[in-house]
């Protein structure tokens, strides 16, 4: 037999439709529900009202995919979720994470999660290439410095210097 009606003995803390049994929250507390039966039947539950728990940000991690070379270091950085957060890596022979920050240990590819508080996780691709090398050639002999007193050859050196470390500051700024 279907329900003729129903009550709250607390419509401060939930309130019950007469008709339909629909229950609301009001306020912090507890109430008892009762639906009473067209024969004068009836049944009672128990309703707890409390205060939702906050909803952390969906957990990112930035960038989602890095190339650096080998000994080279790259920050990722985690947004949303809820601090502390933990790291970890797939491959610590291809690339390393402390804090956030990866570094490139040899040639390949690995995967950095990032694990906030309430467990959710975020991921970043760090491939890792192998560290460049430039060779500095000196061709000329004698007679060739950049200022008196010079070795030979000096001006080469000091030109291949300034390239390697031009290379350098291109690769880090990927």
């Amino acid at each position: 037999m279907a329900p003729s009606g129903y009550v709250s003995s607390r419509p401060d803390i939930a309130t019950v439709e007469a008709a339909t049994g629909r229950i609301a929250a009001v306020a912090v507390g507890q109430a008892t529900l009762t639906a009473t039966a067209a024969n004068g039947r009836s049944a009672t539950a128990e309703v707890t009202v409390s205060t939702p728990k906050a909803v952390a940000p969906a957990l990112g991690l930035g960038p989602t995919k890095v190339t650096i070379a080998v000994r080279q270091t790259v920050t990722l950085q985690p947004y949303g979720g809820q601090a502390p957060y933990a790291w970890t890596v797939d491959d610590a022979a291809v690339a390393t994470v402390s804090a956030g920050t990866a570094t490139g240990v040899a040639v390949g590819s690995a995967v950095v999660t990032v694990t906030d508080a309430l467990g959710a996780h975020a991921t970043s691709i760090v491939t890792v290439l192998a560290e460049r090398v430039v060779t500095v050639a000196s061709p000329v002999t004698g007679g060739c410095g950049v200022g008196a007193g010079a070795a030979p050859g000096s001006a080469w050196v000091l030109l291949g210097l300034i390239v390697a470390l031009l290379w350098r500051r291109r690769s880090a700024a990927r």
